[in-house]
């Protein structure tokens, strides 16, 4: 081989050209080889990358996993060394650095095999970051996700569980906190819980200091029971009412004024017997 650089290259167009097994083997071979050659390189991070992607198109995904992984380690060590000789960061402040870019390249992964339907594989990846990286903002946001797997595989009482373990643990206010009040309400609604449901975009609108999320979750709720039906329009008007009167301004309230409106000519023309 040359430079690193063309080696890369032509690791590149083997794998474009790659259609078969034996195939496949060479161009891990030559993977190996490039990383063995130019370690600590964004090229051997590439190398690994492609390695990654052979295995999963051998039908080996354990392979395939355990070189992605390498790949999301080996640009954590970069970030951390960067983060010393580049930025002057203390060895712990670059450490961190490096744990996050790694744990976001992973969390990255899994949310794109969960939305390719690959959720087997998604778990697998979800669980790698909440080991490793337990208690941090990542590994929350990983919990999350599992949550997710498990409503979409209807196992919505799982999923709860899931859902409210992040909302126990994450900072209030936090990204994963946030997210997993905002599939709380839809999980209990699938297991059949409808008023527990609503009950969780009022908790959520008490616990949230943002007044945006606030509105939405009034909203929300309204909504929620607008669609339950006539039984319920009242207490969806209420729920409206208070996104629009508390919340002035919002997004949410902004909506909430239209919802009122299509309800009100709603049950005027069908009037609801509560």
């Amino acid at each position: 081989m040359g430079s690193v650089t063309e080696a890369l290259a032509l690791l590149r167009d083997r794998s474009e050209k790659a259609s078969d097994a034996w195939q496949y083997r060479e161009l891990l071979a030559a993977a190996e080889a490039l990383a063995a050659r130019w370690p600590e390189t964004k090229e051997m991070e590439s190398a690994l990358l492609l390695s990654s992607m052979a295995f999963i198109q051998m039908a080996e995904p354990e392979k395939g996993m355990e070189k992605f992984l390498a790949y999301a380690d080996a640009i954590g060590a970069r970030v951390t060394r960067e983060a010393i000789a580049k930025e002057g960061r203390s060895p712990a402040a670059a450490k961190a650095a490096g744990e996050s870019a790694t744990a976001g390249i992973i969390l990255q992964e899994a949310a794109r095999l969960y939305r390719e339907g690959d959720k087997f594989m998604a778990r697998g990846y979800c669980d790698v970051v909440i080991a490793r990286y337990r208690g941090s903002e990542k590994a929350w946001v990983a919990q999350k996700l599992v949550g997710d797997l498990l409503r979409s595989a209807r196992k919505p009482e799982q999923a709860i569980e899931c859902y409210r373990a992040v909302i126990r643990e994450a900072p209030v206010g936090s990204t994963a906190w946030s997210m997993a009040w905002g599939s709380l309400p839809t999980a209990l609604a699938n297991a059949g819980r409808a008023d527990e449901a609503v009950q969780a975009f009022l908790d959520y609108a008490n616990a949230t200091p943002c007044r945006e999320s606030k509105a939405n979750a009034y909203y929300d709720a309204g909504a929620m029971l607008a669609l339950r039906g006539k039984r319920h329009y009242a207490r969806a008007a209420r729920m409206y009412e208070t996104a629009m009167e508390q919340y002035p301004g919002t997004p949410g309230a902004k909506v909430a004024r239209r919802a009122l409106e299509a309800l009100r000519k709603k049950i005027e023309q069908e009037p609801a017997d509560f």
